[in-house]
């Protein structure tokens, strides 16, 4: 259901990292698809704001991204109850499409699953003091108080989970 996980080096697959928009990076994504950079995320997150979120919640973004299912379902969540991605999945979730599972990232031998955010990479790399490392999105799906995603930097040894698109014609 939720498919693999990959390091940095299987995202990139030998290719630079980038920042371009689309990123032109294949990585192990199918011929004619590509790993999106953090400005491909950015567009698609402005355009389910402005195109799918029918409710003022701060989390209406995420939502709007999550899958029916697999999503936390308990209580002490920071957004109003009927903000995250449990309340009444079936006919507030996945409005866009997207379909997004709550993904977890590898950590070494653990694993990082909360089922309330998912974790996407990108092919960008980013400073994190004084380490250089790769950047992923992450849909905090259940907790969100600015309806985006955040990008944050996992070390290089995690792996995460990609969402190929389908290169411009």
């Amino acid at each position: 259901v939720f498919g693999y996980m990959y390091n940095y080096a299987a995202i990139l697959n030998g290719a630079e990292p980038s920042s371009a928009n689309p990123s032109g990076v294949q990585g192990p994504c199918p011929d004619g698809w590509h790993v999106p950079s953090v400005a491909e995320y950015n567009i698609m997150f402005d355009y389910v704001r402005d195109n799918f979120c029918t409710r003022s919640c701060p989390g209406s973004v995420a939502q709007s991204l999550a899958s029916n299912s697999y999503w936390y379902q308990g209580t002490g969540l920071n957004a109003p109850k009927e903000c995250t991605p449990s309340y009444e999945q079936e006919t507030t979730n996945n409005e866009s499409g997207f379909n997004v599972f709550p993904l977890g990232v590898l950590m070494g031998s653990a694993a990082n699953f909360d089922g309330q955010s998912a974790y996407l990479a990108t092919t960008e790399r980013a400073m994190n003091g004084t380490k250089l490392q790769n950047m992923y999105v992450a849909i905090h799906m259940a907790f969100s108080t600015t309806g985006y995603p955040g990008t944050n930097r996992p070390n290089f040894y995690r792996q995460t989970p990609i969402r190929c698109v389908q290169d411009p014609e």
